[in-house]
This record gives structure tokens, C-alpha cells and sequence, in this order.
């Protein structure tokens, strides 16, 4: 069970890393698209995937 906790506390694998990555590369594309509806629902998705690789 402390093997388990150390790596939750550890953050992100590189799998988890790669795949933050290419999301945030896609929304980032979104954002290029003119679909002003949904451009406030991209921003928030693009800035919690951010969120999640600087926990790193």
C-alpha cells in the first residue's frame, strides 16, 4: 500500500505526460478554429491540462 501512495504523490508517469501533452496540443488547435461557442469550454480544458503537468 506505500508503494502505491508514493507514486500517487509522485505525479504524473511519462505515459500520463505524453498524453497531457497531446491534449493540450489539440485544444491549443481548437482554439485556432473559429467556433466562438465553445472557445470558453476549450480555454478551461486547455488550462486544467496545463494545471496538471506543472504538478509535475
Amino acid at each position: 500500500m506505500e508503494s502505491v501512495r508514493k507514486r500517487v504523490q509522485a505525479g504524473p508517469s511519462d505515459l500520463d505526460k505524453f498524453v497531457i501533452e497531446q491534449n493540450i496540443a489539440l485544444y491549443r488547435k481548437l482554439l485556432e478554429s473559429k467556433d466562438e461557442a465553445h472557445r470558453p469550454a476549450i480555454l478551461k480544458l486547455l488550462a486544467d491540462e496545463v494545471a496538471k503537468l506543472r504538478k509535475t
